[in-house]
């Protein structure tokens, strides 16, 4: 007897795995390549073999099929908190591309299990439609601002497009951003660069109930003043002659970004950043846009008293677990948040590189 076909319902799932991406020079490069838009971040080889080869806490993740065509990606970072009362392991998720439906799902599932809560700061329409509001926090007080118009370079801009974005940078009606640290500033608060994070930069106390913990290593390794394709520059925080904390900013061609801060005291902290920033905006960057992500009410505050405006397109904070919300309050009037988290900061024109575009395909 000839057996009845299968029915859609009977017919077995195809069989799936994660794998572990393996660089540029893998197997899996080109062929994750040739399914991104051009530009994308993914396809810059030496931003991916360093933010996803090169340190323990920071993978990623491809779901590939039985014929190893790959159906979605995600990165995943699992970095220390301290929250009220104790300190906790939360999971950076970047890069996430579905490119066949519910692969998505067993990607976060995935990157879930890693971690005791996952943490999205900014995130794709697809992302957050796989985001259950009954599991999941947004935080609508982690609030971006900006000075200037911090108008980002775009690889795939014609020509005339980035001339006329270079030539705003001169316009008279932008603020002098080199002059913050003389007119808006503490004189006993002053900054200087250092090459690398040393122990006693970190903060002994802080005054904030949430805030990244990393030791030495993890900031060296994610704000490394030595890579060529980012530009971070470190500064030293002092009150007085004593360390009160430190500023790391992401400098790029037409705009800076403070990257992470931390200090002892919410005032001194957002006097240092300002301070930084008019150390970086000198020369041609004195008129430069500025872009800085604030919580805490001091640091909102004194921003918005220098001229900072928060941005009407933000990107939303989001926390949340397979489980359960978050089990601390949701007041963040007191939270230490920064703009270059996940990988915010880490997004093309990369310095100097090169991005590997996806092959034409022969019809």
């Amino acid at each position: 007897m000839s057996s009845a076909p299968e029915t859609p319902a009977t017919q077995p799932r195809p069989k799936t795995r994660i794998v572990e991406f393996d660089g540029s020079r893998g197997a899996w490069f080109r062929p994750l390549v040739n399914l991104l838009e051009p530009y994308h971040g993914l396809s810059y080889p030496d931003f991916v073999d360093y933010y996803y080869c090169d340190a323990p806490s920071c993978r990623l993740n491809l779901l590939v099929d039985e014929t190893d065509q790959i159906l979605g990606v995600l990165g995943h970072e699992v970095v220390p908190f301290d929250v009220p009362g104790r300190r906790i392991k939360l999971g950076f998720g970047s890069n996430f591309r579905a490119f066949q439906p519910g692969a998505g799902g067993i990607l976060f599932l995935n990157w879930l299990k890693q971690c005791q809560y996952g943490l999205i700061f900014g995130g794709s329409p697809d992302t957050h439609r796989l985001l259950d509001p009954k599991r999941w926090t947004t935080y609508p007080g982690v609030r971006q601002f900006e000075l200037n118009s911090p108008y980002a370079e775009n690889p795939s801009d014609v020509w005339w497009r980035s001339a006329a974005k270079n030539l705003l940078l001169w316009s008279p009606t932008r603020q002098r951003v080199d002059q913050l640290a003389t007119t808006h500033s503490d004189r006993a608060i002053t900054v200087v660069e250092e090459a690398s994070f040393t122990p006693d930069l970190l903060p002994k106390t802080s005054p904030f109930a949430f805030r990244l913990a990393a030791d030495c290593d993890w900031l060296n390794w994610r704000y490394n003043t030595q890579i060529d394709f980012v530009r971070y520059r470190l500064f030293r925080i002092l009150r007085g002659a004593d360390t009160a904390g430190y500023v790391v900013l992401n400098e790029q061609r037409q705009r800076v970004l403070v990257a992470h801060a931390d200090a002892d005291d919410s005032l001194t902290l957002v006097r240092g950043i300002t301070t930084a920033i008019a150390v970086s905006s000198s020369g041609s960057r004195r008129r430069q846009g500025v872009i800085v992500t604030a919580a805490d009410d001091t640091l909102r505050q004194v921003l918005e008293q220098i001229g900072f405006k928060e941005r009407p397109n933000a990107r939303p904070f989001v926390i949340g677990s397979l489980l359960r919300k978050p089990d601390w309050p949701e007041d963040t009037s007191h939270w230490l948040v920064n703009f270059d988290w996940c990988d915010n900061g880490l997004r093309p024109p990369f310095l100097g590189q090169q991005s590997a575009l996806p092959m034409k395909r022969v019809a």
